[in-house]
């Protein structure tokens, strides 16, 4: 299965403390828990989920989403991430990561696989 994860600076892996990426980022933790799949990263620090922000344009996520989704077909499920740059820990992306992987399994239960 492949899986596109659209989101922001949380789907990067943006560390404030360091200014680089988590190495342990949610990505890379429904990877592990999903590891016959594979985890598309698609994150961008800035990104917001809907809106133009007139200081760093380009960022629109809805202005991007069908590029993106067509950049990167097939994609057997896309999650999109609305958290719009909302700080998460390692344990937040912790339980973002399972939730995904959750409704993905739930998702492939209600499809017969």
């Amino acid at each position: 299965m492949r899986i596109l994860c659209i989101g922001d600076s949380n789907t990067w892996g943006f560390d404030p403390n360091t200014g680089l990426r988590h190495k342990n980022r949610w990505t890379r933790q429904l990877m592990a828990l999903r590891p016959q799949d594979e985890i598309i990263e698609e994150g961008m620090n800035g990104r917001t989920f809907a809106f133009d922000d007139p200081f760093t344009p380009g960022r629109n996520g809805l202005r991007a989403l069908d590029m993106l989704l067509m950049s990167h077909e097939p994609a057997d499920f896309a999650h999109a991430s609305p958290v719009d740059n909302v700080h998460m820990d390692e344990t937040n992306h912790g339980r973002l990561a399972q939730a995904i992987h959750q409704t993905i399994e739930e998702r492939k239960k209600g499809e017969g696989q």
